[in-house]
């Protein structure tokens, strides 16, 4: 995300990273300590930019698409149409698996 992005990651975010990976429970605490929650924060802030990056990516795509079918309602193909629907498929498979338990 940062890559894509251009930004540049605080030290504070790296220190919550090594927490992270000495205390598995690090997130169950409450209250969150201030620095948990600017983590949490950062680790959100960006998507909107990150949506809108990948939205002109797609469209700039869209240019190799035509001439293509798609399985997408109305049948032309779209990199647009084709990101939406590899998305909700994701969301749909994360929720058939949210009885595991994550790492």
């Amino acid at each position: 995300l940062r890559t894509r992005l251009k930004r540049e990651e605080s030290p504070e975010l790296s220190t919550v990273k090594a927490k992270m990976l000495q205390d598995s429970r690090l997130w169950a605490r409450r209250p969150l300590t201030a620095v948990l929650v600017r983590y949490a924060l950062h680790g959100v802030m960006d998507l909107l930019d990150l949506r809108l990056d990948l939205l002109r990516e797609a469209r700039n795509m869209d240019a190799s698409y035509r001439g293509r079918r798609s399985n997408a309602p109305g049948g032309r193909a779209s990199a647009v149409k084709d990101m939406v629907i590899a998305s909700e498929r994701s969301v749909q498979y994360c929720h058939l698996n949210s009885d595991f338990p994550s790492p």
